[in-house]
């Protein structure tokens, strides 16, 4: 099976709805089947830029 490596863009977009690729952030959440990879540095990232 094929993993797909998340980067903190499509999850900083997919938290904040004013952000201009919210939506179709979201909608590849929600319709990927395949596994996610979310290395540490990215949740990191993803988490500071949230702030």
């Amino acid at each position: 099976m094929v993993a797909i490596v998340v980067d903190a863009g499509p999850l900083i977009a997919a938290a904040i709805r004013t952000d201009p690729d919210h939506d179709r952030c979201v909608a590849f959440f929600e319709r990927t089947r395949e596994p996610l990879v979310v290395p540490q540095l990215v949740i990191t990232e993803a988490a500071h830029s949230a702030i």
